[in-house]
């Protein structure tokens, strides 16, 4: 049986708000700011601190694919908690004992489970899921820029230190803003998942675990927004 210890538990309970960080990439400030929130058209790349934090989280991504696969991890029972709001804004609360699965090495990580209920079944790693574009690029050695496009839509990438154990992933998918002459003017939030991850761990299962998934997204004409928060509460 694996469980958190007192430190690492610590970690999943820490802040249970639905939001992200902000632009000022406090790494314990969330606010519903960030869905709306407009970005330009100019082209920037991640900063030195932001791209020194990627690659600490890319290389725990990484080990942890490693690990699971080899010790094996997969197969094991992983226990996630989750709630949040609908756009109805009726609240949605349950537990899930899910199955790490993955067939291959080079296949993506399932949390698989025969509920039909929705959550994060996608494990985060290096070569899947939001930063499978961004990770390469930074073990090469290369400066990737703050986004990435996604069909028409650009898909921001923003990281934050939150304690000595854990780091924090803010993915923002803006859609485009056009001005009068129907020209695209810039880019405009309407999701935001956040990933807390933990970078550093004398136990080598838990390097790279995503403790905390928050997701705001906004929900349509409406002013509401729908919001999500998935924990993990115990790998058995």
């Amino acid at each position: 049986m694996i469980r958190f210890n007192k430190n690492q538990f610590s970690i999943l309970c820490i802040l249970l708000a639905f939001v992200s960080c902000g632009q000022n990439h406090s790494g314990n400030d969330r606010g519903l700011a960030s869905v709306g929130e407009e970005f330009g058209i100019e082209i920037k790349l991640l900063d030195a601190n932001s791209e020194t934090i990627a690659l600490r989280i890319c290389n725990a991504l990484r080990s942890k694919r490693s690990y699971w696969h080899s010790t094996p991890i997969i197969g094991k029972k992983a226990n996630i908690s989750v709630e949040g709001k609908n756009c109805s804004q009726e609240n949605e609360q349950f537990d899930l004992e899910t199955t790490i699965s993955s067939t291959l090495m080079s296949n993506p990580i399932i949390l698989d489970s025969l509920s039909n209920q929705t959550y994060y079944k996608e494990v985060l790693t290096e070569s899947h899921g939001a930063l499978s574009t961004v990770c390469p690029s930074i073990f090469a050695g290369d400066n990737p820029l703050e986004f990435y496009t996604q069909g028409s839509d650009r898909v921001y990438t923003q990281f934050a230190k939150i304690d000595s154990n854990s780091d924090r992933l803010t993915i923002k998918y803006a859609e485009t803003n056009s001005n009068d002459q129907q020209e695209v003017s810039g880019y405009k939030v309407y999701k935001h998942v956040t990933y807390d991850i933990i970078t550093s761990s004398t136990d080598a299962t838990f390097l790279g675990t995503v403790s905390e998934i928050s997701m705001v997204e906004a929900c349509g004409e409406e002013s509401f927004n729908r919001t999500r928060v998935q924990k993990l509460n115990s790998i058995l």
